[in-house]
């Protein structure tokens, strides 16, 4: 059995509905356009001075790369200093004519001390041997301190020499090694901005390929807001038609449960048009199948003896009333 259904009818303002098909035609025409894809230039080049650049680096890049200051620092750390090279070739001859003047100096005092001797009657014999001894020891000494001391400061002026030039050559050589790295840098940063040139004319491309995949939902939503332009000037009226369903409902809503069986603690309490009238409560069966009507009114079983009409089965067995029919 069917059940009944709500009935709507709509009807649009004639003048809005002009209005309305205006505006989607409008709307149609403009999301039918075709897509007009950008053929211009849309990434800058590099100019010719930054060319230029570009070379005069790699150049520079090319010119520092050709020397080994790495090798050459390398060699210096591992091979030893080179103190003969700064060896003053004339230490020797200062060394030689010191100990001349020493010399010269001795032959005079051993000349004054003979020239005393002879004054005094001494020339000769032990006194002349031992004076002559001393003086000789003395000019040994002498001799031996200062050849000693020239070739201490001589190799010390050569070791000083030598250090200087070493770290003199250190410096040349971890400046060509800076170079190096800075012009590598530099070339480094050439290739940055070639990359970045290239990805902008990749993004460029991409972009407008982006651009024309979103164009159709572009149009599509200009359709659907010339659509969302429907005028809303219109009546609506609303009926509702029942069904066979619904008739068959309204008839069951007059009958009540009042099975005899399903009732406890019944009271008589008066009579209505010839029918006991009864109080009683619900018994567990009677609520398991979801009794829920007042506990006032008749017995089915009383009923059916006098207005079996009245009374009926349902799905569980047990009797309703048609309170409607008494």
């Amino acid at each position: 059995m069917s059940k009944g259904k709500n009935v709507s009818s709509t009807q649009i303002d004639p003048k809005q509905m002009a209005m309305y098909e205006d505006i989607y035609n409008t709307s149609k025409g403009i999301a039918q356009q075709p897509f007009v894809p950008y053929t211009g230039a849309r990434v800058a080049g590099f100019n010719p001075d930054q060319l230029q650049g570009f070379d005069a680096t790699r150049g520079s890049f090319q010119d520092s790369m050709s020397y080994n200051p790495r090798g050459l620092l390398s060699d210096m750390g591992s091979q030893p200093l080179d103190i003969q090279s700064f060896q003053n070739p004339y230490n020797t001859q200062v060394i030689d004519q010191s100990l001349a003047d020493l010399d010269r100096a001795r032959q005079i005092r051993l000349q004054s001390d003979q020239d005393r001797a002879i004054g005094s009657g001494a020339f000769g014999g032990s006194r002349s041997a031992l004076l002559e001894a001393e003086t000789n020891r003395n000019f040994a000494d002498q001799a031996a301190r200062t050849a000693s001391s020239l070739r201490q400061s001589g190799y010390n002026n050569s070791l000083n020499a030598a250090m200087q030039d070493r770290g003199f050559r250190t410096g040349i050589q971890q400046g060509l090694l800076g170079d190096q790295y800075k012009n590598l840098g530099l070339l480094s940063g050439i290739g940055t901005q070639q990359q970045g040139l290239q990805q902008a004319g990749m993004d460029a491309g991409y972009n407008e390929f982006m651009r024309a995949l979103g164009y159709g939902p572009q149009q599509l939503n200009l359709l659907a807001t010339g659509i969302s332009g429907m005028p809303y000037g219109q009546s609506t009226s609303d009926q509702y038609k029942k069904g066979t369903g619904d008739y068959v409902q309204d008839a069951l809503s007059l009958f009540a449960l009042s099975d005899e069986r399903l009732k406890d603690n019944i009271t008589l309490v008066g009579k209505h048009k010839g029918h006991n009238i009864y109080t009683w409560t619900w018994n567990k069966l009677a609520k398991k199948l979801g009794a829920n009507t007042p506990e006032l009114g008749v017995l089915a079983q009383e009923v059916m003896l006098k207005n079996p009409e009245a009374v009926i089965t349902n799905n569980d067995g047990y009797y309703m009333v048609n309170y409607g029919a008494l």
